[in-house]
């Protein structure tokens, strides 16, 4: 997918620098963030369960491991449903 498709999605928006008419920037609509949880998913899926494809030690891994410190970002409002279970 191009940044034209993107934008054309309504997943990113063009900004063009005041100071500078030749630098331009995207950044993430509010529907942008609602996909990254989404993408997130796949993400966490492919380095636990796909870990020979995805890594050269082939060990699996956590979201925190790849992404430290990212994961409120990546898993937005769903970030309290993806934490492990704690057993009592």
């Amino acid at each position: 997918m191009r940044l034209r498709d993107l934008r054309r999605e309504g997943l990113i928006e063009r900004m063009i620098d005041p100071k500078d008419e030749r630098q331009v920037r995207y950044r993430l609509t509010a529907k942008g963030r609602d996909i990254v949880p989404i993408l997130t998913a796949f993400i966490q899926y492919g380095i636990r369960h796909h870990a020979d494809i995805v890594f050269e030690d082939e060990k699996p891994r956590d979201l925190e491991r790849v992404f430290p410190g990212e994961q409120v970002f990546m898993l937005g409002r769903l970030e309290r449903y993806a934490q492990p279970s704690r057993q009592k």
